[in-house]
C-alpha cells in the first residue's frame, strides 16, 4: 500500500546540476519543491564522477607526484614511498562528500523535499516513488514495502546521462572500467589505456600519468 500521496508545485526528476538550479529558482519563487534522486549522493555526475572528482584527482596527483613543488629553490620535494590509492582517492573522497553535505543542507534550508528513490509515473500528475534500501536524505523514512506518491502541478526530468557501454569492451571482467566505476580501483595501476579522448578521458587519464602509470 502507498502511502498518502504528497503534493507540490514541482517535482524534480533527478539531482543534478539541472534539477538543483531549478529548486532553487522554484523555491525562490515561493514554489513547494519535492526532488527526487536514485543515487544516495547529490549533485549528479558533476560532483560525484565527472568534474569535481577528476580534476581534484588531478590536483591530488600533481601534489603527490612532487611535480608542483619539484626543484623548488634547488630541493627535491617528490615523494619517498610508493603513493596508496588511498593516498590518491582519499582527498576526492573528503571534496566529494563535502559538496554532498553542503547541497543537502541548501536543500534542506529552502524547504525542498528530498527523496531518495526511483520514481515513476502513475499518471500525468504523480509519480511513485521507491525509496532505496537506506532511508531518504531528509524526511521520515516510509514503512517497509511502501512507495510514496508525489503530486505535482509541474514536472522537471532532469535525468542526466551515463556511460555507454559498447559491447566490444568486457566490462565486469577483468580490469575494465567506465567514468563512473573508475574510482573503484583498489590500487593505482601500472599501466592504463583511456578509450575516448573527450574531457572525462583527459582528466581521468592525466592523474594516473602523473603518477607513473
Amino acid at each position: 500500500m502507498p502511502n498518502e500521496t504528497r503534493n507540490y508545485d514541482l517535482v524534480i526528476l533527478g539531482g543534478g546540476p539541472a534539477g538543483l538550479v531549478a529548486a532553487a529558482m522554484a523555491t525562490e519563487c515561493h514554489k513547494t519543491v519535492a526532488l527526487v534522486d536514485s543515487h544516495h549522493e547529490l549533485g549528479g555526475a558533476g560532483i560525484n564522477t565527472g568534474t569535481v572528482p577528476s580534476k581534484t584527482l588531478r590536483e591530488t596527483a600533481l601534489a603527490l607526484s612532487g611535480l608542483q613543488s619539484r626543484n623548488l629553490y634547488g630541493v627535491d620535494l617528490s615523494l619517498r614511498r610508493e603513493v596508496t590509492i588511498a593516498d590518491f582517492l582519499g582527498h576526492e573522497q573528503h571534496i566529494k562528500a563535502v559538496f554532498n553535505a553542503e547541497l543537502s543542507q541548501r536543500l534542506e534550508a529552502d524547504k525542498t523535499g528530498i527523496y531518495d528513490g526511483m520514481a515513476s509515473f502513475v499518471d500525468p500528475h504523480t509519480v511513485s516513488v521507491r525509496p532505496n534500501p537506506t532511508a531518504p536524505l531528509l524526511g521520515q523514512p516510509p514503512a517497509a514495502g511502501e512507495d510514496i506518491l508525489l503530486r505535482g502541478e509541474n514536472f522537471l526530468i532532469a535525468t542526466g546521462s551515463s556511460p555507454v557501454r559498447p559491447d566490444l569492451f568486457p566490462f565486469g571482467t577483468g580490469e575494465v572500467y567506465d567514468s563512473d566505476t573508475i574510482l573503484q580501483l583498489d590500487r593505482i595501476p601500472k599501466t592504463l589505456g583511456v578509450i575516448g579522448a573527450g574531457v572525462i578521458g583527459s582528466e581521468y587519464g592525466c592523474p594516473f600519468a602523473a603518477l607513473g602509470a
